[in-house]
């Protein structure tokens, strides 16, 4: 599947569970003339800067040539969530005070890996 494709079918399966706020389907980092944008077309909007979000820690969903997990998906996060994250070996809860990772909390925004889910 390509990778344009992937991101659109990734997309769809988002916006049908609710958890999407926004998803990155262009990548600025492969054409820096084409602005990133969201599945909707129009400009992709900060995910979030408290906590700082996004592959590259810019509050964005972008992602690029090394971003593996494909970090495209701004979702709102909820405790159940958390707590299945954590259980699912990907722990977002605790903080890693030397990565500048304070640890998220319901209601948090943050960047998810689309591949993982």
């Amino acid at each position: 599947m390509s990778h344009r494709l992937f991101i659109k079918v990734a997309a769809a399966i988002c916006l049908s569970i609710g958890i999407i706020a926004s998803i990155a389907c262009y990548n600025k980092y492969n054409n820096k003339d084409m602005e990133t944008k969201n599945v909707l077309g129009t400009k992709l909007k900060m995910c979030c800067s408290d906590p700082v979000t996004g592959y590259y820690r810019d509050g964005h969903c972008n992602t690029g040539p090394t971003d593996y997990g494909t970090h495209i998906v701004c979702a709102r996060v909820t405790q159940k969530f958390l707590e299945y994250s954590k259980n699912q070996g990907n722990d977002l809860i605790t903080p890693l005070p030397a990565y500048n990772f304070p640890g998220l909390k319901a209601g948090d925004k943050w960047c998810l890996c689309i591949s993982r889910w």
